[in-house]
């Protein structure tokens, strides 16, 4: 199983709105 650029950008933003969304760092 290879994981694609897609996979990475998608669980990057997944962990970003997770971030902003608890600390609402905007």
């Amino acid at each position: 199983m290879s994981i694609t650029v897609q996979q990475i950008k998608e669980q990057v933003l997944n962990l970003a709105r997770q971030s902003i969304s608890t600390s609402s760092h905007a």
